[in-house]
């Protein structure tokens, strides 16, 4: 069954439900009757017992899935718009979980003023979703009209970077990271790129390892002159890049003080400073490794962005595809309905060809029955002629 409704309400997909034999149906929808308020399927009557494939379209995807609805569903197909749900339900929880026996799930998603992140969040609801379901269904996700999104420029969404910062700020990310992650956020702030995402880095991950457990070799640095007239040794642990590094300075023991709570160690006391260190002048293989990465980064983003160019064309191509198939249904939906209009005005005109006839066929009988009249009034006019000759003859006689 394909149905269009200019507004559904709920007791209208309770009717629907109701149905005992309805195996497909395909519903496009639209408005709702209210936005505040969902759609349910799976209450009272609207649990569709027999529906085996479904398809729902509409601008904010104002129907949701209850337990226990739908139980025979083994396809289901949505196409809806996120800044519609958005605006009017305020979250993309659609109920997917409670469909008990769905194999396949088939989304089309339509970007026209949305943001990335309300996509995003579109998509990580969907999948989550599926994934509580118990059957775990297949899910495809087609989104459709993403160079109407708003905010593109600003596609490095900002929680995504704030995220990345803080695992940086907190050394979950050695340096080398941080120096690819300011890069790919100044080309985002700059040029309006997409950064690649962190898991993108993990190919790069062996020449990181190498990069962070070889650093360079400090020498031992001694201080001055202290008052005693004896060299203090600064020893320098070997720490990674970016990392707050320990200078161990042993000083001797004073003179005059002696015992274990004065003096702790007995060669002298030792006193551990932490000093932040900054690498100035990287090696020269550090830095053709970094910038080998980034070109290995710009070309994979080039790459995405020749990909993405090519679905976007696709994408237009059946947009445009649709758009002709749409025109020519019109134009058969025009061309039907003249054709309705001249059988019925045909019909029109053999009904008042049949009226003029019934008119025609009462006068001719009532001529004819005048006439047989007047053939009567003859026969008798002749007959007292001749009765009036008759008697003229026997008198002259």
């Amino acid at each position: 069954m394909v149905i269009t409704l200019s507004i559904l309400r709920q007791e209208g997909i309770q009717n629907l439900g109701g149905l005992p034999c309805l195996h497909f149906l395909c519903l496009t929808v639209l408005t709702t009757d209210s936005a505040e308020e969902r759609i349910i399927v799976g209450i009272d009557q609207a649990r569709f017992q027999s529906l085996s494939d479904f398809s729902f379209c509409n601008y904010k995807m104002g129907l949701t899935f209850a337990q226990g609805a739908m139980r025979k569903l083994e396809k289901l197909e949505v196409t809806f718009r996120v800044r519609g749900r958005k605006d009017g339900y305020g979250d993309f929880d659609l109920g997917l979980e409670n469909l008990s026996s769905v194999n396949q799930v088939f989304a089309k998603i339509s970007c026209t003023g949305s943001t990335l992140c309300d996509v995003e969040d579109a998509d990580s609801a969907m999948r989550k979703a599926t994934d509580m379901n118990m059957n775990h269904p297949k899910l495809e996700v087609m989104n459709y009209y993403e160079d109407e999104m708003t905010e593109v420029k600003v596609c490095c969404s900002v929680k995504k970077l704030d995220e990345e910062r803080d695992e940086v700020s907190a050394g979950k990310v050695d340096y080398f990271a941080k120096l690819v992650f300011s890069k790919l956020a100044h080309i985002a702030i700059n040029t309006g790129k997409a950064p690649v995402p962190a898991g993108e880095l993990q190919s790069k991950e062996e020449t990181m390892e190498q990069l962070i457990h070889h650093p360079r070799q400090r020498p031992v640095k001694t201080l001055g002159q202290s008052g005693s007239g004896t060299k203090r040794p600064v020893q320098e642990t070997t720490t990674p890049l970016n990392r707050k590094k320990k200078r161990t300075i042993v000083r001797p023991a004073k003179q005059g003080r002696a015992g274990a709570r004065d003096n702790p160690k007995e060669a002298g006391m030792e006193d551990t400073m932490d000093f932040p260190t900054t690498e100035k002048n990287p090696t020269p293989q550090l830095v053709a490794q970094i910038k080998e990465l980034e070109a290995d980064l710009e070309q994979e983003y080039e790459h995405r962005t020749r990909t993405k160019a090519d679905h976007q064309d696709t994408l237009r191509g059946v947009h445009n595809q649709l758009e002709a198939l749409g025109e020519e249904w019109n134009s058969l939906f025009e061309q039907n309905k003249k054709l309705a209009a001249n059988l019925k005005e045909t019909k029109q005109i053999a009904k008042n060809a049949e009226g003029r006839a019934t008119g025609y066929h009462n006068s001719f009988n009532q001529v004819q029955a005048k006439l047989e009249k007047v053939h009567k009034e003859k026969e008798e006019l002749e007959a007292s002629l001749q009765l009036e000759q008759t008697m003229h003859r026997d008198g002259d006689a």
